[in-house]
């Protein structure tokens, strides 16, 4: 056994078992007949009280085919219902016996137990437990088939195929992941541009580089023999100059170090001003672009006023799918009661006694009297209500389905308009965002600024203590040429590490530039695969419903080629599924075609409505077959029931069941048959596991 959704798994797909015939008192024969092998699948136990038709039953199931046999009327609907609430059925489920206050299904394997349990309270019956599964969709619409089964009544109305058949996709939640992505994928081809209009000044800047480096060798060169010329003028005069040239020339040297100084920290601070103005343009530029992006976009309030307007309507819809579904509900509740009262001995029905032995004999003939109202009535008069009755069902079935329609698309409608607000406010905050920067940078270049002109003063001060500084030395020893040329040299090496330090200051921005074009350019081999991916996950999740739809189409269409000559239906040419995309609207459709061929050899296209009973049976089931395949139910759900499958005569029945059986990874069929079919199950070599359960003993509700 495998662990599976936190419970001991009791299918094993890999192996098939023998046949095994199940006795009335719960014990099983091996059959040596079948030519199946030996499986480790597990066994199970089914404990019914109180459900239905049933006041106690108790019956252990081996893997395989389990056909409950008997007359109609014999509690095989009740015990297949009990079956589905343990597996997790909800419409499909099991009801509270009429006269009972207490109910429950329990399903037993090894250390496990899933329990239903029932119980009648002043507002109705409430239901709790722990079922085997806990997506009781996959099991009304693929793992039940009862009369009233979704796939069934489709084929019967010829309508709702993909809503049934895609069910347990939800297309709602991959249109809003859909938009989710796309805005991600706007951003980050927002970013990878902006990276690429950098790379585009990469050239410009490498040739600035290259350039700006040899200038400042240059310099530094221009820079080191001007030193060098003002260190021997400084120490040929070093012999004969008094001390107060002495003092006025070291005062110059500390004041052109200050001037150099302050020429470095001014040409920091215009760095940082250009930085920022250029920062500043760029924003400017993508607030242009924003608002331009803004002004052709369509008014948000317009889509909010729509929203609301969906909103309503949605709300309307859902109370109508509500009031459907519990019609629908309490209908089928209505339905399942009087069709249990009519096979159980509940004193809410009473037969009426004539002296008459073939009315007694004949079925057909017997009357009811209410044990409420007193009315009298007949058999087929209680039937052709319940026909009724289910007619009435299949109407509210078919609008169901419209409604729900109708919901999911306004939903799509509602997501796309959500989506351009939200787009919408998105580039409002980025405009914010890019307004409250540009503000920050026009406060930073005020301050910037002013710290510029307190340094052009400050340099402009020492600029003049200098001149004083060299007029002072040339006027000190006027008549020595060495100071004159001590002072131009001075004044040449001032000039040349200012241009210096100009020089380094541009080569440093220049670099940093570079620098930063280079780390955006690592960044965008990133987000170059972050959008890949991206993209990648818009197209899966756009092919995704395309995917399941085609897979569905060609699952059914290859399974009814098999079929048509496994089960002889030879006036059949063809029967497949037409995927149809329709305009203005993201849905598709699914068109069921049957071609009949007649003895002449000609074909024609038969009406669905035309088709017997056996024939839409058939189909019913086989549209069910399919979501079971495509969903995969049978890892979660190895069961399949089979209920109200007597138009279908035994021989193909047996040919469908071992279809199923050879064809899905279902560990677990339970069918119930009229004996003369199960005869002919019983007769066909099948190679798959088949057990029965004989059900016209226990019509009083008791199996032991």
């Amino acid at each position: 056994m495998s662990e599976n959704g936190g419970h001991t798994y009791l299918g094993n797909s890999s192996v098939k078992p023998k046949r095994n015939l199940v006795r009335c008192d719960g014990g099983v024969t091996i059959d040596n007949t079948s030519s199946g092998v030996t499986s480790s699948s597990t066994p199970f136990s089914i404990n019914v009280d109180n459900l239905g038709g049933i006041e106690s039953c108790s019956v252990t199931m081996e893997p395989g085919i389990s056909l409950l046999v008997g007359r109609n009327a014999t509690n095989r609907t009740s015990f297949l219902k009990s079956i589905s609430s343990a597996i997790g059925g909800d419409e499909t489920g099991a009801r509270l016996k009429s006269d009972a206050d207490r109910g429950h299904v329990e399903l037993q394997s090894g250390n496990d137990t899933f329990r239903k349990e029932f119980t009648r309270t002043d507002t109705g019956i409430s239901v709790a437990g722990n079922p085997y599964s806990k997506d009781s969709l996959l099991v009304d619409n693929f793992v039940s088939y009862f009369v009233d089964n979704a796939a069934r009544e489709a084929i019967r109305g010829n309508d709702a195929l993909r809503d049934i058949l895609m069910a347990p996709i939800d297309t709602s939640q991959i249109e809003s992941e859909i938009a989710q992505k796309k805005a991600q994928r706007e951003r980050l081809e927002e970013e990878i541009q902006e990276i690429e209009q950098l790379e585009q000044d990469l050239p410009s800047l490498e040739e600035q580089k290259t350039d700006l480096t040899n200038k400042l060798e240059k310099q530094k060169s221009r820079v080191q023999d001007l030193t060098d010329q003002l260190a021997d003028l400084d120490s040929k005069q070093d012999q004969t100059e008094d001390e107060t040239l002495s003092q006025l020339k070291e005062e110059l040297t500390d004041a052109r170090d200050d001037v150099q100084r302050l020429e470095q920290s001014l040409d920091n601070v215009n760095s940082k001003i250009d930085f920022r103005k250029e920062e500043k343009a760029d924003l400017e530029t993508q607030i242009d672009d924003i608002r331009s992006t803004l002004d052709g976009a369509d008014d948000p309030s317009e889509f909010t006023s729509k929203i609301a307007s969906i909103e309503n309507k949605l709300s309307h819809l859902r109370d109508r799918k509500s009031t459907l579904e519990t019609s629908i509900e309490n209908l089928r509740s209505l339905i399942q009661i009087n069709e249990e009262l009519l096979e159980s001995d509940s004193p809410a029905v009473e037969h009426e006694t004539t002296d008459d032995l073939l009315s007694e004999l004949n079925p057909s003939d017997k009357q009811f009297t209410c044990w409420t109202c007193g009315s009298s009535t007949s058999q087929p008069d209680i039937n052709n209500q319940l026909d009724s009755l289910r007619s009435i069902v299949s109407e509210q079935n078919a609008e169901l389905a419209d409604v729900t329609n109708d919901i999911e698309s306004l939903e799509q409608q509602q997501q796309r308009y959500e989506t351009k607000v939200t787009e919408y406010q998105q580039k409002q905050e980025q405009l914010t965002e890019y307004k409250e920067r540009i503000d920050s940078h026009t406060a930073k270049i005020e301050e910037l600024t002013q710290e510029k002109e307190t340094l052009n003063s400050q340099l402009s001060e020492v600029r003049e203590h200098v001149g004083n500084l060299e007029s002072e030395i040339q006027a000190h020893d006027s008549e020595t040429s060495q100071t004159d040329e001590f002072v131009e040299v001075h004044q040449e090496l001032t000039a040349a590490e200012r241009k210096r330090g100009q020089l380094e200051s541009k080569l440093e921005r220049v670099k940093e530039r570079l620098s930063h074009i280079e780390d955006r350019q690592a960044q965008k081999n990133d987000l170059e695969a972050e959008l890949e991916q991206l993209n990648a996950d818009i197209t899966e999740l756009r092919g995704k419903v395309d995917t399941l739809e085609n897979e569905i189409v060609e699952t059914f269409n290859n399974m009814m080629s098999d079929l048509l000559d496994a089960l002889s239906f030879d006036n059949f040419s063809r029967v497949w599924i037409e995927k149809k995309s329709v305009s203005n609207q993201t849905a598709s459709t699914f068109a069921l075609h049957v071609v009949r061929q007649t003895s002449g050899g000609s074909v024609y296209e038969d009406d669905l409505a035309t088709l017997s009973e056996s024939e839409q049976e058939v189909l019913g089931i086989v549209v069910g077959l399919v979501g079971y395949l495509v969903h995969d139910v049978a890892t979660e759900i190895p069961f399949l029931i089979l209920d109200s499958i007597e138009m279908i005569d035994g021989e193909r029945l047996a040919e469908l069941l071992e279809y199923i059986y050879s064809t899905t990874e279902v560990e677990y069929i339970f069918a119930a048959l009229l004996p003369k079919d199960a005869e002919a199950v019983r007769n066909a070599d099948l190679s798959a596991t088949s057990h029965y359960i004989q059900f016209d003993q226990l019509a009083t509700g008791s199996i032991n």
